[in-house]
């Protein structure tokens, strides 16, 4: 029908077995899109999956879902303990501010995550990422967090930098202004 559906995830932990939770549950969310699960069933379905497939009961995932109308003029965000997006417009570039969010998968019982709906316009993106790298540090020591990630975007837009190569310069400016690696695992979409 149109609709395009993304998801961004991240488990807890480092190692073999968190790294297979974490394609389980990416398998899992896939299949469920697939097979025509509504959207706000999805969650629902990988709460169920971690549930089965983590190897501790202290083990849980963030996620957030994300589904794009047809006309690509709007889209609902639903979070699972996991950052809100950035919305890039061609004169801006801020944090989607959640109307509301649900719990980590894994930490309670829940069959439901709210969504948050956006209405962007015409000409948008969404730039969804893991907490690694709003984890990183600014050289005065301070975590990044969302604010620098939106300046450091900002920053990267301004000097002519395209949507393609964007993460890129995200990724970059958030190791410089580290120090070094970041250290925890990054993903940008």
């Amino acid at each position: 029908d149109g609709t395009i559906r993304v998801v961004m995830g991240d488990a807890t932990g480092h190692g073999p077995d968190e790294a297979a939770l974490g394609v389980a549950l990416r398998v899992a969310w896939r299949s469920l899109v697939v097979a025509g699960t509504p959207p706000t069933s999805v969650l629902s379905g990988l709460q169920l999956v971690l549930d089965l497939e983590r190897h501790a009961e202290d083990v849980f995932a963030t996620v957030c879902d994300v589904t794009i109308r047809p006309d690509r003029t709007s889209a609902e965000i639903r979070l699972g303990g996991h950052p809100p997006p950035l919305l890039v417009s061609p004169t801006s570039i801020k944090e989607v501010t959640p109307t509301s969010s649900g719990p980590l998968l894994g930490l309670v019982d829940q069959d439901a995550w709210p969504a948050t709906p956006v209405h962007p316009g015409s000409d948008w993106a969404l730039m969804l990422f893991t907490d690694g790298i709003v984890e990183g540090r600014t050289p005065d020591g301070d975590r990044l967090d969302v604010s620098g990630l939106v300046a450091l975007a900002a920053g990267a837009a301004a000097t002519g930098c395209s949507l393609g190569g964007l993460a890129d310069e995200v990724i970059t400016g958030a190791e410089r202004a580290n120090g070094g690696p970041l250290p925890d695992d990054v993903a940008l979409l």
